[in-house]
């Protein structure tokens, strides 16, 4: 099997080396990540393949070259082309990829696969797909190998000056039987990759069923620029009766590997690669699947591709994040995993569901409140915002009115006006530079943050699939609560998860992390979850009968005391008192 790619420079191959004719096709990002790349790489899972084949690659031609010696026949390019590179035939002669003349100003494809058979006349295979951008100023990049016995796989992009379309297909991986009636088995539309990702495509022809024809087998590989890939393959039989695509694929593959992590996922030693094993998968499902609504990879005719049910895959995906989550220590992350269920292809099924809830309820100490409803009004404005509410150094809860600041007694006895001058409520990164909210892209795999004036900060939580690409709905935060800001930088709860920048400086007033930076508060379905030392999970019984209702909360320094806003009102919430 061979990673048939165009190079990431889409800059021509003529010069390319021999040894390296197949450079995967990617693109890395150029925002500012908020989150570094894991450094290492795993390969992919041998058994989503098929059985590899011994593949021949191409020969690449002089520069100009019209006519060519390739073992021993002379090759004639037609009229208005040159050729560009070629592997023999198996029958004899050989299978070419030729481009159009840059001298030559006659109406012509801008590329052409022939077959220059030993004996008789050169055969048009294929002409460059319209939909690979082609034109002045574009350049094509194209690889070429003998992949079967009887087939060759073509896989061309084209990259033209300018700004295109988001997932649109720049690229074609074409499977062609040169020898056949109808050489073109198979053609693929491929967009190029999400920013800070790669996406590759290893294509692999044999005869699978012992018919003595050449089945296709596309393997797609997705991954965080940098770090592990995921794969998954599609797969075709081509039969007497025609060809046919395997329904089984990639659904299977893709439940073998998300089962894998979650079989691993509670060994302490290896939680990190399954965290970022699962991220790889839940990429690929979203470049591979029409269930994410974002696919990069289509049928000739535009057409992505089912998954078919992928209700075990998401189980399998949850439980992993969890396990591996809860075997570092990291309860508040295992925790948002079912704050986010929903957000990838589905929620967990109801079993799954109450397995995890278990998991997640052995690794919290319960804890009951005295929850009191507080006299001041909170100014609630435009959001996102700072939350009005704040301790000061001697524990009193500080609530900021649309009039003036007032102070509540840490055991809520008393609250009464105090000479403070009332802070902004907006989040500023910077002097003028706003946090204006989370975008949830369709055409990225990341939520990014955006602050005005400035790039978007990538954060390392990927965004909902389908989501608002679907138009399916979601559960995240109107309000995502602030964490830490400063010297440019944001992080914000989003999804029950810290994200933005990793080190943005001291917890501001009114921020969801102690002053003292020990604890974090985050309302959660099963009550108000305050994390640091401990792990404590605070029942508010019928006084918040909804705690994802709670918004703008706020955790004094030993953690015992949280303020949170609810229906407009500020409330006291006193752990164990």
């Amino acid at each position: 099997m061979v990673a048939l790619g165009a190079a990431a420079a889409l800059s021509g191959c003529r010069g390319c080396s021999g040894d390296h004719p197949y450079t995967p096709f990617g693109t890395a990002s150029a925002l500012p990540s908020a989150d570094a790349a894991p450094a290492s790489s795993n390969a992919p899972d041998p058994s989503t393949s098929a059985s590899a084949s011994p593949v021949e690659k191409s020969m690449l031609a002089p520069s100009d070259s019209r006519s060519w010696q390739v073992a021993g026949q002379t090759l004639s390019a037609p009229p208005g082309y040159v050729f560009n590179q070629a592997v023999p035939a198996s029958t004899g002669g050989a299978v070419a990829w030729l481009e159009a003349d840059a001298t030559d100003a006659g109406p012509r494809a801008p590329g052409s696969l022939w077959l220059f058979p030993s004996a008789g006349e050169p055969k048009k295979l294929v002409d460059l797909p319209g939909f690979v951008p082609s034109g002045p100023g574009c350049k094509l990049t194209a690889s070429l190998a003998r992949t079967g016995p009887h087939t060759v796989t073509l896989d061309v992009a084209g990259a033209c000056p300018g700004t295109s379309i988001a997932r649109t297909p720049v690229r074609a991986l074409a499977v062609v039987a040169p020898e056949s009636e109808a050489p073109e088995l198979l053609t693929l539309r491929v967009a190029a990759p999400a920013d800070g990702e790669t996406l590759e495509l290893a294509a692999t022809t044999t005869d699978r069923d012992g018919d003595g024809r050449d089945d296709a087998s596309v393997e797609v590989r997705v991954g965080k620029a940098g770090g592990v890939l995921a794969s998954a393959p599609l797969v075709w039989l081509d039969r007497a009766a025609g060809r046919s695509r395997d329904s089984s694929e990639p659904g299977r593959s893709l439940e073998r590997a998300a089962q894998r992590e979650a079989g691993r996922a509670k060994t302490k030693k290896v939680a990190g690669e399954v965290l970022d094993g699962v991220g790889a998968l839940r990429r690929l499902l979203s470049a591979l699947c029409a269930e994410g609504a974002a696919p990069r990879v289509l049928d000739v005719d535009g057409n992505p591709f089912a998954c078919g049910s992928l209700g075990s895959v998401v189980d399998a995906l949850a439980s992993a994040e969890v396990s591996a989550n809860l075997a570092r220590g990291q309860v508040l992350e295992a925790f948002a995993v079912l704050e986010r269920d929903g957000w990838y292809f589905g929620k967990t099924s109801a079993s799954t569901r109450q397995k995890l809830e278990r998991q997640l309820l052995d690794a919290v100490t319960p804890a009951t409140a005295t929850v009191k409803t507080l006299e001041p009004r909170p100014l609630l404005q435009k959001e996102p915002r700072v939350s009005p509410l704040a301790f000061d150094p001697s524990g009193g809860l500080l609530i900021q009115t649309f009039s003036d600041v007032e102070r509540v007694a840490p055991d809520g006895s008393s609250a009464a006006p105090v000479p403070a001058t009332p802070r902004s409520l907006d989040v500023l990164a910077a002097p003028g530079h706003r946090f204006s909210g989370a975008v949830f892209s369709c055409d990225r795999s990341e939520v990014t943050l955006t602050v005005d004036g400035e790039p978007p900060i990538v954060t390392n939580l990927l965004a909902p699939r389908p989501g608002v690409c679907g138009h399916a709905p979601f559960f995240a935060s109107s309000v995502p609560p602030l964490v830490a800001v400063g010297d440019g930088k944001l992080r914000v709860m989003l999804g029950g998860s810290p994200v933005g920048n990793a080190d943005p400086g001291a917890p501001p007033p009114g921020g969801a992390r102690s002053p003292n930076g020990q604890w974090l508060v985050m309302p959660t379905a099963f009550g108000l979850f305050i994390d640091g030392p401990s792990h404590k999970l605070v029942h508010l019984g019928t006084a918040v009968p909804d705690p994802h209702g709670l918004t703008d909360c706020v955790v004094n320094d030993r953690g015992d005391v949280a303020g949170c806003v609810f229906k407009g009102q500020a409330m006291l919430i006193r752990v164990g008192g």
